[in-house]
C-alpha cells in the first residue's frame, strides 16, 4: 500500500498467475500528489489464473489512483479467478474531479470471466472518467458472468457534473 508506481516503459504492475493478491492504496501512473502524469504503458495488467485478486477495495484508503498511463488504466486479459475491482479512481486526478487520462480504456476486460467492477455500496464505487478510450470495455466470448455495478462512469467523484471518457461510458462487444 502507498506505492507510487510510474515512469515505466512497461506495465506499472504486471500480475500473471497469482493468488490472493491485493493492490491497495497506490498511485499508479501519477506523481506522488496524484496531480500529474508519471507514465507507464498499462497501469495494472492482469493475465492468467489470479484467484482472489483485489484491485482497490471498499474500505477507506483501499482505492488506487490509476491514471496518466499510455494505454489502459487496468487491463484484464485472458485471466481467470475471482477478480474484484472496487473503490478506485481511474483516469482522474487524486480529487476525482479533473481528468488525468489513461491513453486507452479506463478498465479493459478481454476473454476473462467473472470480473466484478464496482459493487452495491457507495464505498465499492469506482470513479472512471477522462480516459481516451471507453470508461469500461468488455470484449470476448469468455468474458461472461461478470458484473458492472454502482460506478461513476463519466461522472466526477462528487456525483455532480461530468468528466467524460472520450469513447463513451461502457462498451460490451464480441459476444461478452
Amino acid at each position: 500500500e502507498g506505492n507510487v508506481i510510474g515512469g515505466s516503459f512497461d506495465q506499472g504492475i504486471y500480475l500473471a498467475n497469482t493468488a490472493q493478491t491485493q493492490i491497495r492504496g497506490n498511485r499508479i501512473g501519477t506523481n506522488p500528489a496524484g496531480s500529474a502524469k508519471s507514465v507507464n504503458n498499462h497501469g495494472v495488467f492482469v493475465t492468467g489464473s489470479n484467484p482472489g485478486l483485489q484491485i482497490g477495495g471498499p474500505e477507506a484508503g483501499d482505492g488506487n489512483l490509476i491514471s496518466g498511463n499510455n494505454s489502459d488504466g487496468i487491463r484484464v486479459s485472458s485471466a481467470t479467478g475471482a477478480i474484484v475491482i472496487q473503490g478506485n479512481l481511474v483516469g482522474t486526478d487524486a480529487t476525482g474531479m479533473v481528468a488525468l487520462a489513461n491513453g486507452g480504456s479506463g478498465i479493459y476486460v478481454s476473454q476473462s470471466p467473472g470480473v466484478l467492477i464496482g459493487g452495491a455500496s457507495a464505498a465499492a464505487r469506482n470513479v472512471i472518467g477522462g480516459n481516451t478510450g471507453p470508461g469500461i470495455w468488455v470484449t470476448g466470448g469468455a468474458s461472461t458472468g461478470g458484473m458492472i455495478q454502482g460506478n461513476y462512469i463519466g461522472v466526477r467523484a462528487d456525483g455532480q457534473g461530468g468528466i467524460a471518457n472520450a469513447s463513451g461510458g461502457v462498451l460490451v462487444d464480441g459476444g461478452a
